[in-house]
């Protein structure tokens, strides 16, 4: 018997990342390596729009537009809930939410999401 799915629905989803107010976000280095770094985001639409202060970072992003963000949140065991999203991030006008943050905005769709939400396990022990 396989497990059941513990994943967000797509209103669910739009629901937590509404709350959410920063991501780790990370792209690929020179030598393929992950590198990252915190950043301050908004659910926009459909996209997740991030701000990035690392200008090292951003030049990184600029050669390879590949990104992983990811974000959760763990109150207690039963109520963790977290996403990742992969995408090619693309610069955006800054958002209204996110105007007093000092950075390059970037978006990502939200079409290759992973996401999860505790309080779906059934067999609670």
């Amino acid at each position: 018997m396989g497990r059941e799915s513990i994943a967000m629905s797509d209103d669910e989803l739009r629901a937590f990342l509404g709350g959410v107010r920063q991501v780790v976000v990370a792209v690929l280095g020179k030598g393929g390596e992950p590198l990252g770094a915190l950043a301050r985001c908004a659910l926009v639409g459909d996209q997740l729009v991030f701000i990035l202060a690392d200008s090292q970072l951003c030049a990184l992003l600029e050669r390879d537009p590949r990104v992983c963000c990811a974000t959760d949140e763990y109150p207690t065991y039963y109520e963790i809930r977290g996403m990742t999203a992969h995408g090619r991030a693309r610069r955006v006008e800054r958002p209204p939410a996110l105007e007093v943050v000092d950075g390059v905005a970037y978006a990502i769709d939200l079409d290759d999401v992973v996401s999860f939400d505790f309080e779906k396990i059934q067999a609670k022990v």
